[in-house]
């Protein structure tokens, strides 16, 4: 689709070190991008994060545990985030706070570089994703039960599965999605050859 176009070429506006500080991330450990999507897709996505994030600081790796984590909110899809524990975040940050759509040369530096200074893009299902792959950053996702209908109920999901040599990693449980977390932090040169071949 042509509104994916002005991705390709794009370069950030920040170094990691003046993004991370820009926005309140530790600049010395790796960051995680979580890409929130459409209330159709996801109505209650903050309940989802909160279980996300628990999961993520339990992981056994120290890398995956200690990582930066940056919550990045829909526009169009409003969370309760004031009953969101960002104290449990521990080196996170919902950022930026009311979501912003990135139509503007400002917004979409900002988008871009959120994706560019993070080392993988997790989602539910969301156009960001595909973005992200263009960036050249690892996707992944997580099956959720509850959005069984909007992740693989929807056609165009299943051409992005990595097991159809598309760019995103599906896992089962938090628990599995936790562990390949820690091969995307190890990722190969192989692994950036196929995101690179299926965004080709």
């Amino acid at each position: 689709a042509p509104v994916y176009d002005q991705w390709f070429a794009r370069r950030p506006s920040t170094t990691r070190e003046e993004f991370c500080r820009k926005v309140g991330l530790p600049a010395d450990k790796p960051s995680f991008l979580y890409l929130c999507s459409s209330q159709f897709i996801a109505p209650d996505e903050s309940d989802f994060i909160d279980k996300w994030v628990r999961a993520v600081r339990q992981a056994p790796d120290p890398r995956v545990r200690q990582a930066g984590i940056l919550i990045r909110p829909h526009p169009e899809n409003l969370q309760p985030w004031q009953r969101f524990d960002f104290s449990e975040l521990h080196d996170g940050v919902l950022w930026p706070r009311g979501g912003a759509n990135p139509v503007d040369q400002g917004s979409k530096n900002d988008y871009f570089d959120s994706m560019y200074h993070s080392v993988v893009a997790v989602g539910i299902n969301t156009s960001a994703q595909i973005e992200s792959g263009i960036v050249g950053r690892p996707v992944f996702s997580i099956r959720v039960p509850e959005y069984a209908g909007t992740q693989e109920g929807t056609l165009h999901f299943h051409y992005l599965l990595n097991e159809n040599g598309g760019l995103l990693h599906m896992a089962n449980t938090l628990d599995e999605h936790v562990q390949s977390l820690v091969r995307a932090v190890d990722r190969s040169e192989e692994d950036d050859r196929k995101l690179h071949s299926f965004v080709e």
